[in-house]
């Protein structure tokens, strides 16, 4: 468990703040067995904390259990531990993140479900990790250990080492004053937690992925406000689209909490349908064979969920072949775009910066973004699957100078994509260039920049940072700029900007926003910054198409929790 690819340790010197958090625990017990978890940033690893739970307290059922919830709304927390069967003799919710100040993780930050051995009386953490399994035997494990773990802080580079005080788009994004529109959202009966990903926007449709809700919130609006939403999920037969393991044994994997509806992302297919990309459960026996016993396999298939947007009736789902086992590509189904025939999904080819090792590509140029040849060939990052069979039938696109200049391969690679009728408009997100075409076998007819990024004056590569991540020190503030969303009215193209460097005096505060036009009969683009209102938490930001009609708009929280969408002018 301590060596796991997730590992955490106590931070040197912290022992003090851990004995202040575990004051709220009421308990006699010196020794508490706690799970720490961050609510939906690893939905499988969520099943550990029931589990852990009754493991333990059928091995002795005197030990103390404590679910530490890492989010910054306590009541919203509870909310969702309760709805999730997240269950323990006692609750810390650490509303102000101050398990920061206590343990230090390899993958920089909390990433999954960390079980821990702590000791009240002097603020340590014994042991603690990822495991691999909750069971039985784990559970005494975890009791009869008696050593100490050593403390430690990892050698992982923190946000701010990565960046310069550059103001120019904060300064501007503060002293923007556009003209808005201001629409409520009725959040009595559906309170709104977070949002995951980009709202979608469309006449009068709003969706959002809610980060605690697991799912999607249709809202519509009427009389000038957001009412009540539906809230799309799968149904039992969307839900066992991929099952292929018997239904006693599939029941028994949702009862013990081990099956998982991933939602994603929103999108509207056209004027009469709405599409949600899903990853559902894809459950089958596995190949190898040992005598006297069933193993599954339990992988995430990419799914589009389609629902008719007046009524919610629900259409045929989509499911893209993306071959997971043999394809040389990786495809990222959290968003989505479709063009004519086709469902686009963003794609990288898999080597580095996915998580491979070194050996597995350093000596084939073909797969080593960091041997300028690799660039001679063409890297594309948009895949094409027909709607008619769910194949792959073309891949495309190509990876831009500043990817080789910096090899950097795939990382600064986030592509997005809006169609019309006849045209489709892509970028890389990155580099600042949009691509129109009218065939995805063709070649673009038309090349926009929104904005540009200056190889020229390119910091050197550091020969000695090639194969890992610590190469994006030099580089990150160079690519501070991302394209987010787009979408065109015929006349102009309109890109949602995200600024990646946040507020210099708070590491927690949002990105900065803006809107570049780009007028496609002479290619001037313009820049409008969107407002920051140091009363209000923006939740999102996104382009609503109202009757073809592009503006931005924001979501956003006011000190009392009520919560508005902005439309600017």
């Amino acid at each position: 468990m301590t060596d796991n690819d997730f590992q955490i340790r106590q931070i040197p010197g912290s022992e003090q703040r851990l004995k202040e958090l575990l004051q709220e625990v009421d308990t006699e017990s010196d020794t508490i067995y706690a799970a720490m978890y961050s609510p939906t940033i690893c939905l499988r690893c969520e099943a550990y904390i029931p589990n852990f739970h009754n493991n333990l307290k059928s091995i002795d059922s005197k030990k103390t259990t404590l679910l530490i919830t890492v989010y910054k709304d306590k009541a919203t927390a509870e909310r969702y531990n309760k709805n999730n069967g997240h269950i323990a003799d006692h609750y810390i919710y650490d509303t102000g993140f101050k398990y920061k100040g206590i343990f230090s993780f390899n993958m920089h930050d909390l990433q999954g479900t960390y079980i821990l051995k702590l000791k009240r009386s002097t603020g340590e953490m014994l042991t603690g990790g990822d495991p691999t399994e909750i069971s039985p035997n784990f559970a005494k494990q975890i009791i009869a250990y008696q050593g100490k773990l050593e403390c430690k802080t990892f050698d992982i580079e923190t946000d701010a080492a990565t960046h310069k005080l550059v103001t120019t788009a904060t300064s501007k994004s503060r002293k923007a004053r556009l003209k808005f529109k201001e629409y409520p959202i009725d959040t009595d009966d559906q309170p709104i937690s977070s949002i995951y990903g980009l709202p979608a926007f469309e006449n009068d449709n709003l969706l959002f992925n809610d980060n605690l809700e697991n799912g999607i919130l249709h809202y519509k609006l009427d009389n000038n406000r957001f009412a009540s939403p539906e809230i799309i999920k799968p149904d039992s037969i969307e839900k066992r689209a991929f099952i292929e393991i018997p239904e006693e044994n599939y029941r028994h994997l949702k009862n013990t909490r081990q099956v998982f509806y991933i939602p994603l992302s929103p999108a509207i297919l056209d004027s009469e349908r709405i599409g949600i990309s899903y990853s559902l459960p894809h459950i089958f026996l596995d190949s190898i064979n040992i005598p006297g016993q069933k193993n599954y396999s339990y992988i995430n298939s990419p799914a589009i969920l389609i629902r008719n947007a007046q009524t919610g009736e629900k259409e045929k789902i989509f499911a893209p072949d993306f071959e997971l086992f043999t394809d040389s590509f990786f495809y990222k189904h959290f968003t989505f775009c479709k063009f004519k025939d086709y469902i686009l999904y963003p794609c990288q080819e898999q080597t580095w910066p996915l998580q491979y090792s070194r050996e597995e590509y350093e000596n084939d140029f073909s797969k080593n973004p960091f041997d300028a040849r690799y660039y001679d060939s063409q890297k594309p990052y948009f895949a094409a699957f027909s709607l008619k069979d769910g194949k792959m039938k073309h891949r495309f696109g190509n990876l831009e100078p500043c990817n080789k200049k910096s090899f950097t391969g795939y990382y600064y690679n986030s592509p997005v994509a809006c169609a019309t009728d006849e045209d489709l408009f892509y970028t890389d997100g990155y580099s600042g260039y949009i691509y129109v075409t009218k065939d995805i076998y063709g070649e673009p007819y038309k090349k926009y920049t929104a904005f540009e990024i200056d190889t020229g004056n390119f910091p050197e590569p550091d020969t000695t940072l090639f194969h890992s991540y610590d190469i994006l020190k030099i580089y990150n503030m160079t690519f501070r700029k991302t394209v987010e969303s787009m979408k065109t009215d015929g006349k102009y193209i309109y890109c949602l900007i995200k600024y990646s460097d946040p507020d210099m005096d708070n590491s927690l505060a949002e990105c900065d926003h803006s809107v570049i036009k780009i007028n496609r009969k002479t290619g001037k683009a313009t820049e409008t910054y969107i407002p920051r209102y140091p009363d209000m938490e923006a939740l999102a930001y996104g382009l609503r198409n109202n009757n073809g009609a592009i503006s931005p708009f924001a979501i956003y929280r006011k000190k009392d929790d009520t919560c508005y969408v902005r439309v600017f002018k």
